[in-house]
């Protein structure tokens, strides 16, 4: 007998939860920068450092704390977003390519923040 990977038990995953944004104080086209959509974003992938990088730059340019962050991502929870962003600090150490992408990404930010 072949068990079915489908089951009826409810997903484990809460369902992601939308924080009203705070005006004023997001940047436009934050996560957009990225050029992933946000179902994108939400879906976890090995060694990509897309959610991580949307969220340094939510809770740096966006002003979301860690905890809105995790809800818009769906990520687990603060926690989550912590860890993250800890691996992310330890890959920029050794990772020029995306340190770079970083810095031309907080640039543009930079800019379109001092044109308002």
């Amino acid at each position: 007998m072949v068990k079915s990977h489908e089951t009826d038990a409810p997903s484990r995953a809460p369902a992601a939860q939308t924080v009203p944004p705070r005006t004023g104080t997001a940047p436009p086209g934050g996560p957009k920068l990225l050029d992933r959509t946000h179902q994108a974003l939400v879906r976890r992938r090995r060694n990509s450092f897309d959610r991580a990088i949307t969220s340094r730059m939510l809770c740096d340019h966006g002003g979301l704390t860690q905890q809105e962050v995790a809800q818009v991502l769906g990520i687990g929870n603060g926690a989550c977003v912590s860890w993250l962003l800890r691996r992310l600090a330890r890959e920029l150490e050794s990772n020029r390519v995306l340190r770079n992408r970083i810095r031309e990404m907080e640039d543009k930010l930079k800019c379109r923040r001092d044109s308002h």
